[in-house]
């Protein structure tokens, strides 16, 4: 494993254990009843809003997010937000900036993206991470939407 990719994995796992550790808990997403499950996940920070549409699935001993859009809650006039997204299950993870030139107009913008991460024998979900950097004069917040998809 290549050093960037240990680091990846040591981010995400840290971030995750971040929330917990401040007594977030993930909303729960079970995909048993279904193959393929659509979910807008959600960011917040202050009076700030985010969206981002996904679709999480597992393929063979493979879970799968595909982003396709996002959106804000609001029309500011800035386009410089920063969209990143990170999954974890057992010892695998992903993370990604997906974007830093995230438009804040309230509408819906076209991202997409495919993340993969190895499931091993056993494991029955996969948690994810979504973190909005707000693009605003004085300070940049951040909202974070923290999911756990279980199969």
């Amino acid at each position: 494993m290549s050093a960037e990719k240990e680091n990846e994995d040591a981010q995400i796992s840290k971030q995750i254990d971040e929330l917990r550790a401040g007594g977030a808990e993930p909303e729960v997403i079970n995909l048993n009843d279904v193959d393929k499950e659509h979910v807008h996940l959600f960011a917040k920070a202050d009076d700030y809003t985010a969206y981002l549409s996904v679709y999480g699935f597992v393929e063979g001993s493979t879970f799968v997010v595909d982003v396709e859009k996002y959106w804000t809650g609001f029309d500011n006039g800035r386009s410089e937000g920063n969209i990143h997204l990170g999954a974890s299950s057992g010892p695998n993870s992903f993370e990604r900036e997906l974007t830093t030139r995230a438009i804040q107009d309230g509408k819906e913008h076209s991202l997409l993206f495919r993340g993969r991460i190895n499931i091993g024998p056993g494991l029955r979900s996969a948690t994810v991470v979504f973190v909005f950097e707000f693009d605003q004069f004085g300070g940049d917040p951040k909202g974070t939407g923290f999911y756990e998809f279980r199969w």
